[in-house]
This record gives C-alpha cells, structure tokens and sequence, in this order.
C-alpha cells in the first residue's frame, strides 16, 4: 500500500528543468595605442596635369614639425590640386584630398604655391599627391632636428637636443658664456621665394674663446647663408674656457612671393546689382592672414560678393575667386561676414569687396634672427 502511494506521489510529479543562461561573448576593449612624439614632414611623390606628368623637383619638403600621434593613428596622403599659368605659376590651390587629420599638420598648400614651373602654356588639371614621412625623435635625420630646434611648434624639447648632440660634446652641459656674438649681414644673402632659409654651424672653443674647426653641419643648401654663419661664428667670441662640440643655427626669412594679378571689381559684379563701388564701412575688421602663407611670405588676395541689410549687416557673403590659394578667400569671407556697412539705405545687392594679403616688408635686422644656442 505505501508503495502504491510513492509511486502514485512520485509519478505526477513534474521536474522544471531552467534553462542555462546565454553565453555571451565579450569582446575585450582595443587597447589605447601610447601617443609618441614624432617627428612629421611631407614629400611630394607624384605629379601631373591633364596632359602629362610634372617634374617633382619643382615640390618643396613641407615645414618639420613635431606632432603627437597615436601608433595606430595613420597618416594620410594629402593630395591637392591646381592648374598653371603662362608665366609658370601654380594657382587655383586647393585640397582634393579628404583627410583633414593630415592637412592640418603640414604646409603643402604654401609649398605648392611657392613651387615655379617652366613658362609658356597654361596646364590645367593639375595634382600633387604629398606623403608623410614620419620618425621617432632618436630616428629621424639630423638635418630633420636640426630644421625642428631652429623653427620649434612644440618647443624645444630634450629628446630633440640630445639627438643632435655631437659626441663627446661640452658644449651642452651649459652653453659657454658670450663675449661677442656675431651676425651675418642677412640684406647680402638671397633669399629663396616661399622658404625661410637655415643653416646650422658646429665649432669648438680654444682656451682662449676663439671658435674654431668651424663648420656647417646642417642647412636648406643657401651656399652664401652657410658662408655667412660660419664667418659670424667665427668671429664671435667666447669665455676662455675650451669647449667642444658647439652647436648655433641662423636663419634668413624668406622671399616674398607676390600675389598673382587679379581682374578688375567689375569683372565680378552681378548684373543687376545696386550697391555703390564704393561702400563706407562703420566697422573695419582686419582679415587674419592665413598663417600658414604668412610664415613663407607668400601673397594673396580675394573677391567677395555679398548683399547688405537696411541695418548694414552684410549677408548672402560668397566668395567669387581667391588666389593663388583657396585658403585667402575663406580669410576674406570670415571678415567681410562680420563688418557692417555705413548708411546702408534701404539695402544694397551685388556689392564687391577686394581684399589683398601682402606682407610687411622686413627690417634689415629681421632678415634673420638669432635662436637658442645649443
């Protein structure tokens, strides 16, 4: 009887079997990538226009610059495009390429427009593709520190000083003390159009402060600039006290390069527009130069086509050409959307403002300039 009841208890009895939770597969976070210094410049590698190729020699390096960049952070190409005129100029500069990460490091559009091509027919359809070249700072050249401590975005930082320490230097255990520091005459060296000229000069002190085993160690290739530095070091003049393995840099700015000629202000005035060729502003807010261009003295200008409000507020600002770069026409437009117009009326259409970019014409002591010494 008690094991008619067991069976009877035990045989309706249901077990409720849970089933086992998912597996879920994590994946781990990438890990962060250091950042590291790295030493960043860019070199053109390919060229051409719509009827053939360019000769790469016309290119100059970008500026080196000093950059903090993760290792899994890539570095792309910039390419950009232009076209050429008779006289053999680049103009018409723009980026093409979309990596905004990579052009905002370099140069490359000042060097294009600085670049001089052979005279004659006008080439249009015309690119050239730069490509970072990039080195930790106990890597890269010495020419590439050199460039970097005479032109420093990121200061002049240790790591750099002790890759272009020369053996068994004294010289950078503390810099010997002046008596007499002597500058070239900056006015009697030429200079190059669009690059600021360097050259680096490494020396010894005799016992008696007299530089000696003078010589150039580094430079842009300006002959009458290395001349120049080593004849100043030379006859500049130190404590007694015998030193080696000295390093000092000057630097020539350079060559203005002249905005290309431009077609008159009717040229692009819209048919039907209202506005007087001459405008009074009430405010008159300077355009920031480009300050990329700035640096390598090169020149520009821009058209800008706009309407104004009875109140003289500019509005429907748009940029109708810029050269020798786009970059010149984006500067014009920023102020030109932020002044207002004086006695504005009841509103004008089509108005036309030229704005011009040119650079102050240097001292003869700013032709050059002393830097840190090493």
């Amino acid at each position: 009887m008690i094991s008619k009841l067991y069976f009877a208890l035990f045989s309706t009895f249901q077990v409720t079997t849970v089933p086992s939770p998912p597996v879920i597969n994590v994946t781990p976070p990438q890990a962060i990538a250091p950042a590291k210094n790295l030493m960043i410049h860019y070199t053109a590698e390919s060229a051409k226009c719509s009827d053939g190729t360019l000769d790469l020699s016309a290119f100059m390096d970008s500026s080196v610059a000093l950059n903090v960049i993760r290792q899994n952070t890539l570095l792309q190409e910039v390419e950009i495009a232009f076209r050429i005129d008779e006289t053999g100029r680049a103009l018409g500069i723009a980026r093409s390429s979309t990596d905004q990460y990579s052009a905002s490091i370099a140069d490359i559009a000042p060097v294009v427009a600085a670049a001089r091509f052979n005279p004659g027919k006008a080439r249009f359809g015309c690119t050239v593709k730069y490509v970072s070249r990039a080195s930790e700072i106990p890597e890269a050249s010495l020419n590439a520190a050199f460039e970097y401590l005479t032109f420093p975005n990121m200061g002049r930082q240790q790591a750099v000083f002790d890759r272009v320490k020369p053996e068994n230097s004294t010289c950078f255990n503390g810099a010997p003390a002046v008596l007499t520091r002597s500058y070239p005459d900056f006015s009697k060296v030429p200079a190059t159009p669009g690059r600021n000229d360097w050259s680096m000069t490494q020396f010894d002190i005799n016992a008696s402060g007299k530089p000696v085993n003078v010589r150039t160690v580094g430079g842009t290739g300006n002959n009458d600039l290395d001349r120049a530095s080593r004849d100043a070091v030379a006859r500049s003049k130190f404590a007694k006290e015998a030193t080696k393995g000295c390093l000092y840099p000057y630097w020539r700015v350079a060559g203005t390069v002249a905005a290309p000629a431009s077609p008159e202000d009717d040229a692009f005035r819209p048919e039907h527009a209202n506005c007087p060729k001459e405008i009074e502003w009430a405010t008159q807010n300077p355009a920031t130069y480009p300050d990329r261009f700035r640096k390598r003295y090169i020149e520009g200008w821009a058209v800008i086509v706009f309407d104004v409000a009875p109140w003289g507020s500019t509005g429907n600002v748009r940029i109708a050409a810029a050269e020798p770069a786009a970059e010149f026409g984006i500067a014009a437009k920023q102020v030109v959307e932020v002044r207002k117009v004086k006695n504005a009326g009841q509103g004008y259409t089509g108005c036309v403002e030229r704005v011009r970019f040119r650079m102050s014409k240097p001292k003869t002591e700013e032709a050059g300039e002393e830097t840190k010494p090493f």
